[in-house]
């Protein structure tokens, strides 16, 4: 049966791939490799998808790792996977589909700084390098919060913007676009130098209540504003499929490109956790909870994102080390035991019982509190405790991070949150969902669709006017989204997790003064310095 009417999201973003393995010297979950592309079909609502570069790939050629806590990579593999995925959708199409629309989205605060061509100068700085410790605690400011929506962390762009500027100077002067993923992606598809504002918020240089650039911001990181693009609202067109693009992706000639939004927003939206009442937790390589609101609030507890509408905000609790927490286990302590039986194991082993708990600050924290120096610990461990009670610690420990980011999002908005929307490829885990659910103490649904992410971007798309499937965003989520199951918290099991969370919360505080001590020592182990050398960012043939 053909279908007339098609909407699609292309996506290279976190990996919420199951089965992803932890970083071998340069290479793993952390690099965003990937492409989704969901189409929406109108009669069934249907949904088909391609990957291309997911992390059971092999590693691409210029993912780089220069020095600790530095990620890079080359840019024009993000247009290589997104074009192979558009161009593999694109050939299950017959002749009586009609292609409405494209919308994307992307990893938020991974950006590239491209010459008058568009092509990268440099590999790109991905969102989790940080680099820009000394920028950092420059830069970040009260001031800058408030513009912004996000606290002093390693996440925004403009710190390592900063970074560039006082390292590599002649990266920024022969710059003339300097973009976040989805302006790159919308500059090869359209020719045009455009992206969402709710994507380009998260390199902090976006005035978020106004959805503009802060000339300001942009200064103080000595940056000229001129290098950076026209902005879209979500669901607005960036352009529309370029001649040469069309060859490379098999799409129409003169097909609207959509502004979609970050990663994070999309997921929200494809989750359909946009009403009171919901949040949303995306649960990949990072754990990211957020929830949707009305007015706007900034506070170090948490980071705030453009909404999809027009004064609209997503308030969002990070934990870095998400799934990245529990694929690091299975490799490097359970020797590359697979999920299913790390997994198996964990289940074995009564919650909170065993006595052990696990920090999940591999990569630092971020929230309540910044802190690069904070490390994972585990606690309590003795000769009792397996691959199965340390795996269940380790899950539950990520657990607990979401209890404490929900009551901090839950005092921001004014009221409670009544049930948890999970997607991510950790919603696949009957574990991991089960542990979420007992330790907030409410129901947690798993999204129908797992690609929430690219399926949110094509919600969007379907009611901006380009498209017009639904008057508006509230109509197009209730006819788009939904969940397929939901997992009550064990009633046993509540008393226990009280008892956890409050052993949890004094912890971080406890061991904070020795990060320091234990970095010092890291820094003693003869890691070679970086030596600020790239290779060359070559096109992918």
């Amino acid at each position: 049966m053909a279908f007339r009417r098609l909407a699609c999201a292309s996506s290279p973003e976190r990996s919420h791939h199951r089965g992803c393995r932890t970083p071998k010297a340069a290479h793993g979950p952390i690099h965003p490799l990937g492409a989704r592309l969901l189409d929406h079909r109108e009669q069934g609502h249907r949904c088909r998808r391609r990957r291309h570069g997911h992390r059971g790939d092999p590693p691409a050629p210029h993912d780089l790792h220069p020095a600790p806590g530095w990620y890079e990579q080359n840019p024009w593999q993000w247009w290589e996977a997104s074009a192979d995925a558009l161009a593999a959708v694109a050939a299950m199409l017959s002749s009586d589909d009609e292609v409405l629309a494209l919308a994307l989205t992307n990893q938020r605060e991974t950006f590239a700084c491209l010459d008058a061509s568009g092509a990268p100068l440099r590999p790109a700085l991905l969102w989790l390098d940080a680099r820009a410790t000394d920028q950092i605690a420059r830069l970040g400011s009260a001031r800058v919060h408030r513009l912004t929506g996000k606290p002093p962390s390693s996440a925004p762009s403009s710190y390592k913007l900063a970074w560039l500027a006082e390292n590599e100077p002649e990266t920024l002067a022969r710059a003339r676009t300097v973009t976040d993923v989805q302006g790159f992606l919308a500059l090869r598809l359209t020719g045009e130098r455009r992206t969402s504002s709710a994507s380009a918020d998260s390199t902090g240089l976006l005035d978020i209540v106004s959805g503009a650039w802060d000339l300001g911001l942009a200064r103080d990181v000595m940056l000229d504003p001129e290098l950076l693009p026209e902005l879209a609202a979500p669901g607005d067109v960036l352009g529309l499929v370029s001649r040469d693009a069309a060859t490379r992706t098999s799409l129409p000639v003169g097909l609207p490109v959509v502004a979609g939004l970050g990663d994070g927003q999309a997921g929200m939206v494809g989750t359909g956790a946009l009403q009171d009442g919901r949040a949303a937790l995306n649960a990949g390589t990072s754990f990211a909870l957020g929830i949707a609101t009305g007015r706007y609030s900034w506070d170090p507890s948490y980071r705030t994102f453009a909404g999809p509408v027009h004064s609209s905000y997503v308030l969002e609790s990070l934990t870095a080390a998400g799934g990245l927490s529990l694929a690091w286990f299975r490799e490097h302590v359970a020797r590359g035991a697979s999920i299913d039986q790390v997994e198996r194991a964990a289940s074995e082993v009564p919650a909170v019982r065993h006595g052990a708990l696990f920090l999940p600050y591999l990569t630092g924290t971020d929230s309540p509190r910044r802190d690069p120096l904070a490390r994972g610990a585990f606690v309590g461990l003795g000769t009792e405790h397996g691959v199965g009670a340390m795996y269940r610690a380790v899950v539950e420990g990520l657990a607990l991070e979401q209890r404490r980011g929900l009551a901090r999002l839950e005092e921001a908005i004014g009221h409670g949150v009544e049930e948890v929307v999970m997607t991510g490829g950790l919603a696949q885990s009957p574990l991991v969902v089960q542990t979420v659910a007992d330790a907030l103490g409410r129901p947690v649904s798993v999204a129908r669709e797992r690609e929430s992410t690219a399926l949110g971007a094509a919600v969007v798309a379907a009611a901006g006017p380009p498209v017009g499937l639904y008057p508006n965003l509230a109509d197009a989520v209730g006819a788009m989204t939904g969940t397929r199951s939901t997992v009550e918290p064990d009633p046993a099991t509540r008393t226990l997790y009280d008892e956890a969370a409050a052993v949890h919360a004094e912890l971080r505080p406890a061991l904070a003064p020795l990060g320091a001590a234990l970095s010092r020592l890291r820094g003693r182990g003869g890691a070679q310095e970086p030596s600020g050398v790239h290779p060359p960012v070559a096109q992918i043939p």
